[in-house]
């Protein structure tokens, strides 16, 4: 009686556990995904602005260096281009997002994996203690 009851006890704590696990792990992937559309927002202001500035650099520098009110505006947006196209590369924003997306996939992958893990335990309440444990470490 007495192994049964201490078999008991270490299933439930495998749930416990695998349950904790499993929530911190989709909670990662969650925020992993906010960080992935944050660096993906900064990317494409980043990518127009330094468009819009590099492409009408010169037409419409020609033509707006001429005017007074508008050679503080032009040097302000142009200016902004450039710190724009710096922060860019200095921060490698291509870089990150892959890596964040790599992050992500992993993450949902093991998410799955330990959706599915948790599963088989509810298939069979009296799952084999020491194969589980063995499964879950693994993860």
């Amino acid at each position: 009686m007495e192994d049964e009851n201490l078999d008991d006890y270490q299933r439930d704590q495998l749930w416990r556990v695998s349950v904790e696990t499993f929530y911190r792990v989709y909670y990662a992937e969650n925020l992993t995904n906010s960080l992935i559309k944050s660096w993906q927002r900064w990317d494409e202001i980043a990518k127009f602005i330094i468009a819009i500035t590099a492409t009408t650099s010169a037409v419409s520098g020609w033509t707006l260096w001429n005017l007074p009110q508008f050679k503080i505006i032009w040097s302000i947006i142009a200016g902004s281009g450039a710190v724009f196209a710096i922060l860019h590369t200095n921060l490698k924003v291509p870089d990150r997002l892959k890596d964040l997306i790599s992050d992500v996939q992993y993450l949902k992958g093991l998410r799955i994996n330990l959706e599915t893990f948790r599963y088989k335990m509810e298939i069979d309440p009296n799952f084999a203690i020491e194969e589980f444990n063995d499964e879950f470490f693994r993860y």
